[in-house]
C-alpha cells in the first residue's frame, strides 16, 4: 500500500520537472530521462571537493534534443535543507553552462526564498570554472542560510559532475552504433 504514494510523488517530480525543461527549452524539443549512477571514486572525489554529500548514488539525467541533435542536459538531485530533502533540476548546456537551476520539491517550513526565480537566476551561465562562495559569488538570504548553502553545493556538484555524465552518453551513444 506505501507504494502508491511514492508513486505518485515520483510522478509529480518527474512531470514537475519536465514542464520546467520545457518552459526553458522551448516545446519543440525531445526529451529522454534515465537514471544515472554516480562512480563510487566519482562521488567521493566531488563530495570532498565540495563538502556535501550526494543524497544518493543515482541522478535523473534528460537528455534534450533539438531537430536530432543534443542541446542540453538536465540533472535531478535533491540536498538536505535543515532536516528535509530539497529537490532540484539543474539544465546544462552541451559545454556544462548552467541554464537554468530551479527547484522542484521544497519540503521545509522556512527558507523557502531559495525557490523564487529571481535568486536562481544568479547561477545561470556558471560552470564547473565559477565560484560559489555564498555573501560573495552567490547571494544569501535571511532566515534561509542553510538552504541557500545546501543549494548552492548541490548545484556546484552537478557542475563538477558534468563532464563524467556527458561522458558517459558521448560512450553510450558510440557503442549503440
Amino acid at each position: 500500500m506505501i507504494l502508491l504514494p511514492l508513486t505518485l510523488y515520483a510522478n509529480e517530480v518527474k512531470d514537475r520537472s519536465e514542464k520546467i525543461i520545457r518552459e526553458v527549452c522551448g516545446s519543440d524539443i525531445k526529451i529522454n530521462w534515465e537514471k544515472f549512477r554516480i562512480q563510487p571514486e566519482i562521488k567521493s572525489k566531488i563530495e570532498s571537493e565540495t563538502g556535501q554529500k550526494f543524497f544518493s548514488e543515482y541522478l535523473i539525467v534528460w537528455r534534450i534534443y533539438r531537430n536530432g541533435r543534443l542541446v542540453a542536459f538536465a540533472v535531478l538531485d535533491n540536498v538536505t535543507g535543515k532536516s528535509l530533502p530539497i529537490t532540484f533540476l539543474v539544465i546544462l548546456d552541451i559545454y556544462g553552462n548552467i541554464v537554468n537551476s530551479s527547484i522542484v520539491k521544497y519540503r521545509e517550513p522556512y527558507g523557502g526564498g531559495v525557490s523564487d526565480s529571481r535568486w536562481q537566476k544568479q547561477f545561470e551561465g556558471r560552470s564547473n570554472q565559477s565560484s560559489y562562495i555564498v555573501g560573495k559569488d552567490i547571494q544569501a538570504i535571511s532566515g534561509a542560510t542553510i538552504s541557500v548553502n545546501s543549494i548552492t553545493a548541490g548545484i556546484r556538484k552537478l557542475t563538477l559532475l558534468f563532464s563524467y555524465i556527458k561522458n558517459h552518453y558521448e560512450y553510450s551513444a558510440l557503442s549503440d552504433r
